[in-house]
């Protein structure tokens, strides 16, 4: 079946918040609440020059999402695209979802940009694995927050 990505509408407003709520209970994180996700999607749709919420879909079914979150880098001389999240829903995982849509960015942003970052739970051995195929390395940095 067919993948889609699409920009985020205020139509698919209740199955991204049940998804990132999904995202965040299966990380163990207990601080996400809907103040948050509303200050999110408020911000990015209004600044779509910072970033923007792209839903996956497959045939009818909206099966994920990622936010994506733009910043201009000295170090590497050009804009960096943060994949802040990405979140497939359960019964589609281990089905190339993120795959395919790690690609597709690689894809779409290869003119405009000189990076793509992301950031992965140290537990998450799966999506690391992911990662580190499509490519990604591990950075000598460490984030402080």
């Amino acid at each position: 079946m067919q993948r889609e990505y699409t920009e985020y509408a205020e139509s698919n407003r209740d199955e991204l918040i049940d998804m990132i709520r999904s995202l965040y209970r299966e990380s163990g994180a207990d601080d996400m609440h809907d103040e948050k996700i509303a200050k999110t999607i408020g911000f990015l749709v209004k600044n779509p020059s910072q970033g923007k919420i792209v839903m996956i879909g497959e045939g009818s079914q909206t099966i994920g999402y990622s936010i994506l979150i733009n910043f201009w880098s000295n170090e590497f001389g050009g804009l960096i695209l943060i994949i802040d999240e990405l979140f497939v829903r359960k019964e589609f995982r281990n089905k190339g979802v993120g795959s395919a849509f790690i690609t597709h960015l690689c894809k779409e942003i290869k003119h405009d940009y000189v990076g793509l970052e992301l950031e992965v739970y140290p537990y998450n051995d799966k999506a690391l694995q992911l990662y580190t195929r499509l490519g990604f390395k591990k950075t000598p940095n460490h984030f402080l927050r």
